[in-house]
């Protein structure tokens, strides 16, 4: 599992969703596969190549799918990120599981 810190996501009044970063007015458009909400936060789940632009979780041309997870954090200091796991080691469902575990703590 890697994470990349983020300034989260948002969502425009059209419903797209972009993957925020630090020292950028824009982000990069991506296409949820899922919305995750646990009783900590909601997440964005993406696929490797679900971006329009930059890939966050292209590492380069490895032909490995990869599976991440996009959060916003209450947080001022770390207010969001991006957390991947290769899809055929984790795969969907116990990446699911996996994120449902996290617990936010202020």
């Amino acid at each position: 599992m890697v994470i990349f810190y983020t300034t989260g996501y948002k969502e425009d009044e059209k419903g797209n969703f972009y993957i925020k970063f630090p020292n950028s007015s824009s982000g990069a458009l991506i296409s949820p596969i899922k919305l995750i909400s646990t009783k900590e936060t909601q997440f964005v789940l993406i696929q490797s190549e679900s971006s329009q632009g930059p890939d966050p979780m292209n590492f380069g041309k490895d032909n490995i799918i990869r599976i991440g997870a996009v959060v916003n954090s209450k947080n001022d200091e770390f207010p969001g990120f991006i957390t991947v796991v290769n899809k055929n080691v984790v795969p969907q469902d116990l990446f699911e599981q996996i994120l449902n575990t996290f617990k936010f703590i202020d």
